[in-house]
């Protein structure tokens, strides 16, 4: 077992207290607890650790369930029942099925296993808020001069720290030496095209590579939308007010650290309240611009829907006899071959379909456009570029009173 902190402590030190019997994974998030300037306590068994949680009363307490003696619900309730300990937050290590029960019991969170050290960071700011968290820390790799001024300006008062570099090699170069939580991206950098870069830092940083938010102009085929999806928290393209957009994904994604939940790109053990209503629930969306389509599905994914694609209006025609579970659809209106409104009077002649809910989509603000969309048999409609809060809202009322619908 590697040396805790145990004869080094001192008053007016911040400690946590690890109650873990996997030597390696304590000793990981231990490095990750001194990395914060902070110091920790380590017990291998419940027993060990009820003791250590009486003698120290640390500022918060990592609890695996699975222990030698006995499990962490046991000891939870035992924390819970003793006054000296009662109010010391304490955040789980469990499986996902299980997490609930945790946040049932008091817990003021849960992570599964496996983890990666960038997953470890939020536990500690949802067990001692305000004291760990610092400068977020985000990297913009984009060859325009004028990006960094306007950031700058649009982030400031966000505990954000921006850091920018303008080609693909200095952003390697920096992030061997430097650690950040979040890089922005644009594909089109002069050294190496963007997605060679993904692949580049993936392989240098390894579990500490930033998330990533992509910032481009650029036209993106189907396989590269694939790749992205791998990488990215979303997908921000430059047309109309993007750089709006931008802003709001980066706070987006600070907020998220300080909330515990880690970066969208992996799975999220416990789901915001306000999409509650559409966390496991199937969506079609049906889009041509391979950019628009991987952005929106982002999104959608990031608060926990399934989500089908077709890039055609007959595709889509397809898709819903074969997945009658689909619960919502969001039509681009300009499509090739069959348009929008075309398909979705085709989905209204089909009585199972008659209340599917169908968002319209459209690049086009014309007058008389949402009478046409509604007139066709949308439920709704909405402009490009989508606002992504404006449609989560429209989704969670087509789908608050709404059942999951049964396959």
């Amino acid at each position: 077992m590697g040396e805790d902190d145990r004869n080094t402590l001192a008053p007016g030190d911040t400690v946590f207290l690890i109650i873990e019997d996997d030597p390696i994974f304590a000793a990981t998030f231990g490095e990750v607890i001194r990395g914060h300037g902070l110091k920790y306590l380590l017990a291998q068994d419940g027993r060990a650790g009820l003791r250590l949680a009486r003698e120290r009363k640390p500022s918060g307490i990592i609890l695996d369930v699975n222990l030698p003696d006995i499990d962490g619900w046991q000891v939870m309730k035992e924390l819970q029942a003793d006054p000296i300990t009662a109010s010391i937050p304490v955040h789980f290590l469990t499986a996902a099925e299980a997490g609930e029960r945790g946040l049932a019991m008091g817990a003021v969170g849960y992570l599964t296993k496996p983890t990666t050290r960038q997953d470890l960071i939020p536990v500690l700011d949802a067990l001692v808020p305000h004291r760990v968290s610092s400068l977020t820390r985000v990297l913009l790799v984009e060859s325009d001069e004028s990006a960094e001024g306007s950031l700058v300006t649009q982030l400031a008062g966000q505990n954000i720290e921006l850091c920018r570099v303008t080609t693909a090699a200095e952003a390697l170069k920096i992030l061997k030496a430097q650690r950040f939580s979040c890089m922005i991206l644009d594909l089109s950098l002069p050294d190496m095209d963007g997605l060679d870069l993904l692949r580049a830092v993936e392989e240098q940083c390894a579990d500490e590579m930033p998330s990533v938010v992509v910032y481009t102009g650029r036209a993106l085929s189907r396989e590269e939308a694939k790749r992205l999806e791998a990488y990215t928290e979303a997908v921000v393209i430059k047309e109309g007010p993007s750089r709006d957009r931008l802003v709001n994904e980066i706070r987006l994604f600070v907020r998220r650290l300080k909330e515990g939940l880690g970066p969208r790109r992996q799975p999220v053990p416990s789901i915001q309240r306000a999409d509650v209503h559409l966390a496991g629930r199937t969506v079609l969306l049906v889009e041509d611009d391979m950019r628009t389509l991987y952005a929106l599905s982002a999104t959608l994914r990031s608060k926990g829907m399934n989500v089908l694609v077709a890039d055609t209006g007959q595709a889509a025609l397809d898709v819903l006899a074969k997945h009658r579970d689909v619960e919502a659809v969001l039509m681009d209106i300009m499509l090739p071959e069959m348009d929008g409104y075309e398909a979705v009077r085709r989905i209204r002649q089909d009585p199972p379909l008659a209340n599917l809910p169908i968002i319209a989509l459209t690049a086009k603000a014309m007058k008389g456009d949402r009478e046409k969309c509604l007139e066709a048999g949308a439920t709704d409609y909405l402009t490009k570029p989508v606002d992504p809060e404006h449609l989560m809202a429209m989704l969670r009322t087509c789908l608050s009173e709404k059942a999951p619908r049964a396959v």
